[in-house]
């Protein structure tokens, strides 16, 4: 099934006051209402002044012929294209290559995009059928400042557990371990490793790093959103004389 995304959106508020106005636009995040196995879906987008762009998802898209019944979650990124702000309202439609579009309407504000959104994703490798979310309600939220000394823990991929806490002046990301293992690359062990990573700075709710090891180089980026964290690790598995892969995982953790 191909994976791809159609949005659209609007606003015209003024975002001057917001500390990431100078950067252009800001990382939004949050849950949407499906849930699978306890466990919420949730979306991502930047937002500017001006437009949406990068929206990323995780949807369920049972309904529909026989095959969308038996269709796992799907995750879609949407790198191309934008969706323009205005008035503070927003409908509208995006496409990818193979089919597959969402149309999302919504509310946007200076630290919030609500709304709802219906994903279609081609069924089949002809795309044949279309499977559909159904409507999907959302609630995506601006980065936020992290509480001074709060700890956090939580996933990645399969279930790799990952832990750290903010320092007490409320600046850095300290004591951060991350379990994860790049399963496309040869050899690959039932444990995963552990990765420590040094202090990193927090820049407007935001932090991101990388540590290497003699098979690994390790990164990982994350936003802070109330008392959730969410973003994405990304591993590159270099073992000497075999062909090296890049597997990557979004993660999502909480305070204690």
């Amino acid at each position: 099934m191909g994976r791809a995304v159609a949005v659209g959106t609007a606003l015209g508020l003024s975002w001057s006051s917001l500390a990431w106005s100078a950067q252009g636009s800001a990382p939004f995040s949050g849950p949407t209402s499906q849930k699978q196995g306890g466990v919420t879906f949730r979306i991502s987008m930047n937002v500017s002044a001006t437009t949406i762009s990068d929206i990323s998802l995780g949807a369920l898209t049972r309904k529909g012929p026989a095959i969308c019944k038996t269709t796992s979650s799907t995750s879609l990124n949407f790198t191309k294209g934008s969706v323009a702000i205005a008035g503070g309202t927003a409908k509208g439609r995006l496409r990818d290559r193979f089919g597959n579009a969402v149309t999302i309407t919504a509310r946007v504000r200076p630290k919030s995009v609500k709304g709802s959104f219906v994903l279609k994703t081609t069924g089949g490798e002809q795309g044949s059928s279309v499977c559909s979310s159904g409507t999907v309600t959302f609630d995506a939220s601006a980065p936020t400042a992290p509480t001074p000394n709060a700890q956090y823990s939580g996933s990645s991929g399969p279930g790799f557990p990952l832990s750290f806490e903010v320092s007490s002046t409320g600046a850095d990301v300290a004591n951060l371990t991350v379990a994860f293992e790049a399963t496309c690359g040869a050899g690959a062990g039932d444990v995963a490793p552990t990765f420590t990573f040094p202090t990193l700075p927090l820049t407007n709710g935001q932090f991101s790093g990388t540590v290497h090891t003699t098979n690994d180089t390790l990164s990982i980026a994350g936003t802070f959103y109330g008392t959730t964290v969410s973003g994405q690790v990304v591993d590159v598995d270099h073992v000497p004389s075999l062909q090296s892969c890049t597997q990557s995982s979004s993660f999502l953790a909480t305070e204690k």
